[in-house]
């Protein structure tokens, strides 16, 4: 979202899992007490979220919002259709070429028809969607493996004796119990029967077995989004459909105390290293998991009361620069904003104040039926008072363990900025020391290009530095030095950063020398200094000093058109806002310019290089808005 897998006759083993007695209730860190306390937490029969297709009140009245009025005409379009079958020759595609496209299609197709049935049979209650949805289920429960091969956690040597349990396999379960929750009575005994073993099978067996021995599956103790992730759905999966307390005990007492690894990736001031986009996807499956504790234990077990939680749920307000617009460092993919669900979420439970994502409404279907639960139906966060309205960030927001600041326009102003110091050995990392993003208007027009849409079989590999211009500082806005790129490593960082903030103007320095290893490499310095006068500006100074000469260019990278307007002057133009970036330097220069694609929108590179090799020298670039585009006639 591995193995052959037979529905019927499962093994002593697997439904052992129940007895109280179970090997599984001395799981190594959680302990036996821990688990002990956790069964008088939880109520004797297991729920999923929100409330199922008995509650007729609930299904009704969402089924009456107008984000529903295409559930019902979505899933009538299924019943006209063929259930896409297992294509062991798509799966099989990811070995032969690299390319997860084919073999995440053959996933994505199959596990796409489950959230729209299933809602819809809810709303309507008419029974007509219920036997396709059996039929479903019993084809999953012969799928092969819910697991993908490019996300199998499984070492090779294992594959074919065990099933890995992975991104995919964890959420898939998590939605397949789910249905199972809402559907009740409506969903086969047999096909349940079916379900619930492929269940013990597939995931929850798998995890024990790596809780009881250390080994097996390494996101348990990740410091990144796979912990969140993977927690969310097999803790969510097991609270939903188990059912004997005991059992839901040890995954519940499980899920809260591994969650502590995910929580500790980040900064102790909030920032993920990951990224926005990763932000999005690792913290949004906490949230999930959090309140899948906190309903299965009336609020006795929750995650929000560690005080760390309310500096990463400001994150997303912290990291946003102007319009919705982050910077899209790391993977995170150009044009990510932060994921509304969270900030409502958050700001309801904590009480931040936080509007306008207090009154909300974030009712609608999706193809993930957790989530569209999550956001459709009540939860905490509905039957939680909004706090009192907190004022907006701020002019800036400095994160300063990661070294990421954040510039916001001042009244009157049309540009944003974000830059970044930090060193090349982060999850997810790009060699991007001393990065920087600039948003002109409703626009990001230049800096980050952000991360691939799409991974293949080199980019977690060991060419991903070496095939790829995205990962690597050639990608980025930063220099070239003595044709040299930026090192990978921790101790490719910024040292000696400091910075200078005032209401109008914001300086931002840091010695880059370390993040290159260029013999006779005495200082990089780049300096940012942020204004706020007028519509604003942004200047980018990089000085380098050698003991002997050689060449240098500092690159500007943009996603949009771009024109050199004047011999000094390159003016960038999308959507109908312009930037305009104008050049100085120590010597003369030339303009040399790449266009980059790898699984993601093309962005330029525009390199400003020194005609001259020199032993010291300095270029800045110093972007403005344009003029704002004239107002529509009314």
């Amino acid at each position: 979202m591995d193995r052959t897998f037979l529905c019927a006759g499962f093994t002593a083993f697997a439904l052992g899992l129940a007895s109280p007695h179970s090997h599984a209730a001395d799981i190594r860190e959680v302990g036996s007490a821990r688990i002990a306390q956790v069964v008088a937490m939880l109520d004797d029969k297991p729920a999923g979220l929100g409330s199922d297709y008995h509650d007729r009140a609930t299904w009704v009245a969402l089924g009456k919002k107008a984000k529903f009025a295409h559930a019902i005409p979505a899933a009538e379009a299924l019943l006209k259709k063929q259930f896409p079958p297992w294509n062991q020759a798509a799966y099989d595609d990811y070995a032969k070429t690299g390319s997860r496209t084919v073999t995440a299609k053959l996933f994505n197709q199959r596990t796409d028809w489950l959230s729209p049935l299933v809602t819809a049979e809810c709303i309507e209650n008419k029974g007509r969607f219920v036997p396709l949805i059996n039929s479903i289920i019993e084809s999953y429960c012969r799928q092969p493996t819910w697991q993908p091969p490019y996300n199998n956690p499984v070492p090779v040597k294992d594959r074919g004796q065990k099933f890995g349990v992975g991104l995919e396999a964890a959420s898939f379960a998590r939605d397949l119990a789910q249905a199972l929750y809402l559907l009740d009575d409506k969903v086969n005994p047999s096909v349940r029967t079916d379900a619930v073993a492929a269940l013990r099978e597939r995931v929850f067996n798998p995890v024990l077995e790596a809780m009881e021995t250390g080994q097996g599956l390494w996101w348990l103790r990740a410091r990144m989004n796979w912990n969140s992730v993977c927690l969310a759905g097999v803790t969510g999966a097991a609270l939903t459909i188990l059912p004997g307390r005991q059992e839901r005990a040890v995954f519940a007492a499980a899920g809260a105390h591994y969650s502590a690894y995910g929580l500790s990736g980040y900064s102790p001031d909030g920032y993920d290293p990951e990224g926005p986009g990763y932000y999005d996807y690792g913290f949004g499956a906490y949230i999930t998991l959090r309140e899948a504790l906190w309903k299965a234990t009336h609020g006795k077990l929750d995650l929000f009361a560690d005080p760390k939680v309310r500096q990463v749920a400001m994150f997303g307000p912290r990291i946003t620069i102007t319009g919705g617009w982050v910077p899209p460092y790391e993977d995170c993919r150009f044009g990510t904003h932060i994921d509304p669900v969270i900030m409502r979420y958050c700001s309801r439970n904590l009480g931040l104040g936080l509007q306008p994502y207090d009154s909300m409404d974030q009712a609608a279907p999706s193809y993930d039926l957790v989530r569209e639960c999550f956001t459709s139906l009540p939860n905490s966060a509905t039957e939680a008072k909004p706090g009192v309205a907190s004022p907006a960030e701020g002019l800036r927001s400095f994160f300063d363990k990661a070294q990421v600041l954040v510039c916001r326009p001042g009244p009157g102003g049309a540009l944003g900025a974000s830059m970044k110091g930090g060193n090349n050995d982060k999850p997810h990392n790009h060699n991007d020391v001393g990065s920087y993003v600039v948003v002109a208007g409703r626009e990001e027009m230049a800096g980050d290009p952000g991360g691939p849409f799409r991974y293949n079989a080199r980019t977690f590999g060991p060419q991903r530095y070496t095939a790829f211009k995205t990962f690597v500082s050639y990608g980025h806005p930063a220099p070239l030095i003595a044709g040299v790129q930026e090192s990978l490593g921790a101790d490719a960082a910024a040292e000696n950063v400091t910075h200078d903030f005032t209401d109008n103007r914001d300086t931002f320095s840091m010695e880059m020398r370390k993040a290159y290893a260029v013999p006779g490499l005495q200082s990089m310095l780049r300096t940012f200094v942020f204004s706020r006068d007028g519509l604003g500006s942004m200047s980018v100074t990089d000085r380098f000093q050698m003991d002997h000469a050689g060449s240098f260019e500092t690159a500007i990278i943009s996603h949009d058109d771009w024109k050199r307007t004047a011999p000094d002057t390159i003016t960038f133009t999308v959507n109908g806002q312009t930037l305009i970036a104008k050049i100085t330097a120590s010597g003369d220069w030339d303009l040399k310019t790449d266009d980059i694609t790898e699984d993601a929108p093309t962005f330029h590179r525009l390199a400003v290089h020194l005609r001259q090799p020199a032993a010291e020298g300095w270029v800045t670039v110093t972007y403005t808005p344009g003029t704002p585009p004239p107002s529509p006639n009314p």
